[in-house]
C-alpha cells in the first residue's frame, strides 16, 4: 500500500511541478510580471528620489484593454493575459492614489491609456472613438 501511495504522491507532485512550470513561463506570468511586478518594482526604487522632489506625480502606462467597460463595448476577447496584466496594473494604481501617505505628500498617480496601436494582437478590433 505504501508503495502505491508513494507513486501517487510522485506523480501528483510531478503534475503539480509541471502545471506550476507551465504558469511560470506561460503568456500569462509573462505578461503579468512585466506590467504588473515590474512597474511595482520600479515605483518602489523611485519613490524616495520623488519624495525628495517636487514634482510628485507617477504616470503608469496602461491599456484600454485593461479596461472591464472599453474590453465589453468593442467584445474584444483576445490577448487575455495582458488584458488582466492591465487591468491589475489600474488596480495597483488606484491603490497607490489612495495611500493615505502619497495623499498627504501630495502625489498624483495616473494610469495613461495611450490609444490603439496597430499590431498583430489588434486585428479585427474596432476603435469605437474612431466611429
Amino acid at each position: 500500500m505504501e508503495k502505491i501511495f508513494s507513486k501517487r504522491c510522485a506523480s501528483s507532485l510531478f503534475r503539480f511541478i509541471q502545471v506550476f512550470a507551465l504558469f511560470l513561463f506561460s503568456s500569462s506570468s509573462l505578461q503579468f510580471n512585466t506590467n504588473v511586478i515590474g512597474t511595482v518594482t520600479v515605483t518602489i526604487l523611485f519613490l524616495p528620489l520623488l519624495r525628495a522632489g517636487k514634482l510628485k506625480k507617477v504616470i503608469m502606462i496602461s491599456s484600454a484593454a485593461g479596461d472591464a467597460e472599453f474590453t465589453k463595448n468593442v467584445e474584444h476577447e483576445s490577448i487575455v493575459p495582458y488584458s488582466v496584466a492591465k487591468a491589475a496594473l489600474n488596480m495597483v494604481v488606484l491603490k497607490y492614489a489612495l495611500e493615505k501617505r502619497n495623499r498627504e505628500e501630495g502625489f498624483t498617480f495616473l494610469a495613461l491609456a495611450p490609444g490603439a496601436v496597430d499590431t498583430r494582437e489588434m486585428e479585427g478590433v474596432t476603435d469605437p472613438e474612431r466611429e
